[in-house]
């Protein structure tokens, strides 16, 4: 988080934003401040969250229909209890504050979750929920969008 963007970072970036229909120009956030501003400008989703939540919902309704509501859930939390403790610990150690930590650990544990979630559901490796969180795991935080550009820390 809040160093420049590699090829690598650029590509992962570029793919998720193509997947969900983004701007095509992807920037780095510098540092915590700014992603704090982005994460609080609530013009910075432009329909992202709604079109991530849209595609949640379906995948959600899909795969409990074919594996069951409790064994579905149990997956996800499974998923999520796995990760919680150091994803907080590595928000923590990048510098945020701890506010802005469980902020980013929020974040990147929603998208651990879709991540199963569409992997449940057979999408594959360029499914967006997939593609998302291989910029967390890429130790990069997709934040939103600013015009004709897609942020990333």
């Amino acid at each position: 988080m809040g160093r420049p963007l590699s090829a690598e970072d650029r590509s992962l970036a570029g793919g998720y934003a193509r997947s969900l229909g983004l701007p095509a120009g992807i920037a780095a956030i510098d540092g915590w401040e700014q992603a704090e501003q982005v994460t609080r400008d609530p013009g910075s989703g432009d329909g992202w969250w709604e079109r991530e939540e849209t595609e949640r919902r379906a995948l959600m309704a899909e795969t409990a229909g074919r594996i069951g509501d409790a064994l579905l859930l149990e997956t996800l939390t499974s998923a999520i209890e796995a990760g919680a403790g150091q994803t907080h610990a590595g928000a923590l150690a990048a510098g945020g504050s701890e506010a802005m930590a469980r902020v980013a650990s929020g974040a990147a544990l929603m998208a651990l979750n879709n991540r199963a979630l569409a992997l449940l559901a057979g999408r594959g490796e360029t499914h967006p929920f997939v593609q998302k969180y291989a910029l967390f795991a890429a130790g990069r935080w997709p934040l939103g969008v600013r015009g004709e550009t897609f942020l990333i820390f």
